[in-house]
């Protein structure tokens, strides 16, 4: 099973965002997408989700024996640039709510969410109101709520965003965890010390073209 790009080009109103651009990702690894503000990441991961379509150029993946133009949203985790939690509730009420919204029934949906609670250090602040917690807590329930359902693939926009260098380290440990369990990961972000330590291989872009790969 391997996702593949081949010449995929965006475009938004005289905005090139992405501009024929070609790589792949095979099944299993860590996969990171780095490049500065403005280089097409984001534009990227929200036509590999199918959130938006390539003006030209294709994204392929054959997976269970059909062919999908997109990662197909019944085996995708996504953690969005934008968060999408519900600050009012608790964090343990966030968590079931999202697991049983990608078909985990409430027991193994709780089982999961306190397992990685306490791996983050939050079990104790299960029944607080999210909007209680400091950004980077937030952003660690918020990766929870990615991956409780056990996805096969994850897409993760800026993971490391507003955590300490702790947590960041903390986050490396969480994702080599999550290659460990056979997911693929894709990650985009901007903090190249931390993805050398975990990526197998990376794409950097910038201004909607490859500069490395």
């Amino acid at each position: 099973m391997e996702l593949i790009v081949d010449k995929v080009k965006k475009q938004y109103a005289k905005v090139t965002a992405i501009k024929e651009l070609s790589f792949s990702v095979k099944q299993g690894e860590i996969f990171a997408l780095l490049g500065p503000n403005g280089a097409g990441k984001s534009s990227l991961v929200r036509m590999l989700t199918g959130f938006t379509q390539p003006d030209s150029g294709s994204i392929s993946l054959n997976f269970e024996g059909k062919e999908y133009t997109s990662i197909p949203s019944h085996t995708l985790g996504y953690l969005p640039e934008d968060r999408g939690l519900y600050p009012e509730k608790s964090v343990i009420k966030n968590l079931i709510y999202f697991a049983q919204l990608n078909g985990v029934d409430k027991t193994t949906a709780d089982e999961q969410a306190q397992y990685w609670l306490e791996r983050f250090d939050l079990l104790e602040r299960k029944n607080e109101q999210l909007k209680t917690l400091s950004k980077g807590n937030q952003q660690k329930v918020q990766l929870i709520s990615a991956v409780i359902h056990e996805p096969k693939w994850v897409i993760l926009d800026e993971p490391f965003s507003g955590l300490d260098p702790i947590n960041q380290e903390k986050v490396v440990t969480f994702l080599s965890e999550l290659k460990a369990k056979g997911m693929t990961v894709i990650l985009s972000a901007h903090q190249m010390a931390m993805v050398e330590k975990l990526a197998d291989r990376m794409l950097l872009m910038n201004l909607g073209e490859v500069v490395f790969y």
